[in-house]
């Protein structure tokens, strides 16, 4: 059985960082001439002292728990005002600036357009189902 420490006396303990975490932690240790741990001490016991007596305090977990959901919803909120913006200006560009279909050839367009559009429904179904995407494929470098 492990024995416990009095406060004060170091213990050892492997921690593993992503590449970006580790490089924001240095970055504040080179900034304030502090050492690698001496920045997470001070960050986990921050974060100690944010949650201190919130096991026992049912209504501070709450007050935490809907703040965390506001904040999620405003994050949630943005987002979709970007996405339905971006979607919108797509739209606007495209029938902006797409020429018009010459008269007779409407018919062979939409057929045309109509097989277009199903062959982008099932790519679309594939692309989703096997865990791809085009914003995954865009962004992988930033994952």
């Amino acid at each position: 059985m492990r024995q416990k420490k009095s406060k004060g006396t170091r213990g050892g303990r492997s921690v593993y960082f992503d590449d970006k975490q580790e490089r924001y932690i240095e970055g504040i240790a080179k900034k304030y001439n502090l050492s690698f741990s001496a920045v997470v001490c001070d960050a986990v016991e921050a974060q100690m002292r944010k949650n201190k007596g919130e096991s026992d305090d049912v209504q501070g977990q709450l007050k935490n728990m809907g703040t965390a959901l506001h904040e999620h919803r405003e994050r949630t909120g943005q987002d979709m005002f970007l996405l339905t913006e971006l979607m919108l200006s797509f739209v606007r560009y495209y029938t902006i600036h797409t020429p018009g279909i010459p008269e007779g050839e409407e018919k062979a367009a939409e057929s045309s357009g109509g097989a277009r559009f199903e062959v982008f429904l099932e790519d679309f179904q594939k692309s989703l189902l096997s865990g791809g995407g085009v914003a995954k494929e865009l962004f992988k470098d930033e994952e």
